[in-house]
């Protein structure tokens, strides 16, 4: 259900946006999401696509790119990948 309340609160900016700017549809979306955030994307999108139904935004394209975590250690200096 955490995907829900996510993807919710995506559309309902989205949403929020358009109206603001007077847009008349949106295409698509991109969105960037952190793999440490442990957000089903597949799940996600499928919300948002529902929940974009019946607005502006009904039939646009949802892109999600997952960004990769990234660390650095102060012991050693390591900077890079979760292995």
């Amino acid at each position: 259900m955490h995907e829900f309340s996510i993807s919710s609160e995506i559309v309902q900016t989205v949403i929020d946006t358009a109206e603001k700017n007077r847009g008349k549809k949106v295409l698509s979306i991109y969105l960037e999401i952190g793999e440490l955030t442990l957000l089903n994307l597949e799940q996600i999108t499928f919300w948002i696509q529902e929940l974009f139904k019946g607005s502006v935004a009904e039939g646009a394209k949802v892109k999600v790119k997952t960004i990769k975590a990234r660390i650095h250690c102060e012991s050693c200096g390591y900077k890079g990948g979760i292995s």
